[in-house]
């Protein structure tokens, strides 16, 4: 034993791998111990049996051993399986907790987005729903007029002004002001921009207003089409847009893909096209 020791240190063997080794080899050994056991006395009973001839006792007593043998090699096989689930699950709960899964890691706020050119650098078709979407038609208005200058077609799905709906999202998730006579203005005034998009490129911009009040926003990007995202922003009760949590959905999640897809589908089904 010495000599195969100073052999493996002295050829430069990884000391450190070969103890895993060997701490893997013992316990798949522990694993397995009873069922060699089993298999090695149940092959020397047949094998012993051609040469010797045993009692009716003693063959009671061999057969009581290897039924023990059995049963300890049953249990021993469903302990080790057991364990290793449940080091599967507590990995999951780790990587669940604190890695790629992690909810933070999914869930994130506007403010945090990358700019909008950037996510909409490869759109052919874009979809956007939301309450007034009145910042998207200000702010970002040269961006949408060039992206329909190469052939992007836009399609918008806000809540029509003065209705319940309007003064439903006003009540309880516009943060900027608690007056519905404002907000209504702002929705018309953002009609009004995608509008003035509609007439300079009439047959790639579609208007649509819903009385219906949306629980979250949609910014859809190739619906429907390879390597389509759609993004989702939730909401909330009194909370600064910037604020507002949001998330992506791919296409290749297709369960909630799909989910977000529908709604879509849903709010078109229940709007009407805006008449210029």
């Amino acid at each position: 034993m010495q000599r195969v020791l100073l052999r493996l240190i002295c050829g430069g063997i990884d000391v450190e791998r070969f103890r895993r080794l060997l701490f893997s080899f013992l316990a798949l050994l522990s694993e397995y111990i009873t069922l060699i056991f089993t298999i090695v006395a149940t092959s020397y009973i047949i094998i012993s049996s051609q040469y010797k001839e045993y009692s009716t006792e003693a063959l009671l007593l061999w057969t009581i051993s290897l039924l023990g043998l059995i049963a300890a090699s049953i249990t021993t096989e469903k302990t080790f399986k057991l364990r290793k689930i449940e080091r599967g699950i507590n990995e999951i709960k780790l990587n669940i907790k604190g890695g790629e899964n992690s909810l933070d890691k999914l869930f994130f706020a506007r403010r945090n987005l990358s700019p909008l050119e950037e996510r909409l650098n490869d759109c052919a078709d874009l979809i956007i729903t939301g309450g007034s979407l009145a910042r998207l038609s200000d702010e970002y208005y040269g961006l949408f007029e060039n992206k329909l200058n190469e052939g992007c077609s836009i399609e918008v799905i806000l809540v029509e002004p003065n209705t319940e709906a309007a003064r439903q999202l006003c009540r309880n998730i516009v943060y900027e002001t608690s007056d519905c006579d404002v907000y209504s203005r702002k929705i018309s005034e953002s009609i009004q921009r995608f509008a003035e998009l509609k007439r300079k490129f009439p047959r790639g911009v579609k208007i649509l207003l819903s009385d219906l009040v949306p629980p979250f926003s949609i910014m859809a990007k190739n619906l429907n089409k390879e390597k389509s995202i759609i993004q989702v922003e939730l909401y909330s009760y009194a909370v600064p847009t910037r604020e507002r949590v949001e998330f992506n959905v791919g296409i290749e999640d297709s369960n909630t893909y799909s989910f977000f897809a529908n709604q879509i589908e849903v709010l078109r089904e229940n709007a009407t096209e805006f008449e210029m």
